[in-house]
């Protein structure tokens, strides 16, 4: 089960940067694509949760507040439109989008997915 969420998650993360451009064909950088906290104060601490790799945190979180796991991130331009991250749930955050996390996903990414499904 687990070697199948990190293959989800490594998915995720190629999906992301195929969609994302790095340079334009002149040379020039382009900005690199953050999203923005969610619109939902308990949804973005679930986020902040799942990028830092804290596991015992969104355990918790997920455990006060059981809908959490299925709550979809709406209401912002960035989630709103038609794209690979339309309306996304917690779990689609697993797949991490690198620049926001600067490149760096915690190193228990997989416990980290495992508390989503485990929670719904």
């Amino acid at each position: 089960m687990a070697h199948l969420i990190l293959l989800l998650v490594v998915c995720g993360v190629c999906l992301c940067l195929a969609s994302c451009q790095f340079a334009q064909t002149d040379g020039s950088q382009v900005d690199l694509i953050r999203h923005p906290a969610p619109d939902d104060p308990l949804l973005a601490r679930a986020v902040a949760m799942i990028n830092a790799g804290d596991v015992a945190s969104l355990r918790a979180l997920l455990t006060e507040h059981p809908d959490l796991v299925t709550r979809r991130a709406a209401g912002h331009e960035f989630y709103d439109k038609d794209w690979y991250f339309k309306h996304p749930t917690l779990l689609h955050f697993v797949a991490a989008n690198p620049f926001e996390t600067e490149g760096a996903l915690p190193a228990n990414l997989v416990e980290v997915a495992q508390v989503l499904l485990d929670a719904g």
